[in-house]
């Protein structure tokens, strides 16, 4: 029952996510398709795989329990805190904290939680500015 009422839930998020997406007007385009076909394609990718879902659904999972319940409300909090901080202090520094907690949390020593933060802070910062030309926040930190 679980997976329909989940199916049910990514359907109305996937109808809203379109919805948004078709409202995107740019005052100009400077590509044959604009940008609402990539939403609007994550949009119908999302309904149908919540459909397949819907139709067939497994059997009931189990819910988590302990240490694991506990895991997985902690990696919620660490994504909603990498959405909430990232403006503030900066895809480098967010990204930074939130990839070594992970590691941490899911049992890497200190050293190299910490390390896997910088390998992909750092070098990932730089792949999306310089090569794939997008901006990232550098954060209000450095202003």
């Amino acid at each position: 029952m679980s997976d329909r009422v989940f199916a049910v839930v990514l359907l109305l998020l996937a109808a809203g996510y379109a919805w948004v997406a078709w409202q995107i007007e740019v005052p100009f385009q400077y590509e044959p398709l604009g940008p609402k076909p990539w939403p609007l394609l994550l949009a119908a990718l999302l309904a149908v795989c919540a459909l397949v879902v819907l139709v067939r659904p497994g059997r009931e999972p189990g819910w988590p329990r302990g240490v694991e319940m506990r895991r997985s409300l902690l990696l919620l909090l660490l994504l909603v805190l990498y959405a909430l901080l990232f403006q503030p202090l900066g895809y480098m520094i967010t990204t930074f904290v939130v990839c070594a907690g992970l590691a941490f949390m899911l049992g890497a020593g200190l050293l190299y939680a910490l390390g896997f933060g910088l390998l992909v802070a750092v070098p990932g910062f730089f792949l999306f500015t310089d090569v794939l030309k997008l901006n990232l926040p550098w954060g209000e930190v450095f202003r």
